[in-house]
């Protein structure tokens, strides 16, 4: 099966510089600057790019955020207010 690119735009950081969504993104993943799209396409699971301050990253989601998922039933286990702050971050 080939899984093709699933691409989103965000309209605004909700107020933050672009360092500083990087850095609110780091919470939950490790996040690699890459010098190019080839490198930042994503090589396993729970991985992705983004481009954000005229720079490629490939983040991966950290063990906080993956054992945050109850794997039983496919959902978050994570505070409300942890919740919102991610949605806020990466609000469209």
């Amino acid at each position: 099966m080939q899984i093709l690119d699933y691409n989103r735009i965000l309209k605004d950081l909700n107020g933050l510089s672009a360092q500083e969504f990087i850095s609110a993104l780091q919470e939950s993943f490790d996040v690699i600057k890459v010098d190019s799209h080839q490198n930042a396409k994503p090589i396993r699971e729970r991985q992705f790019a983004i481009y954000c301050g005229n720079t490629w990253y490939r983040l991966t989601a950290n063990s906080d955020l993956i054992n945050s998922i109850d794997t039983q039933r496919s959902c978050l286990k994570i505070s409300t207010s942890r919740l919102c702050r991610i949605i806020s971050y990466l609000r469209c």
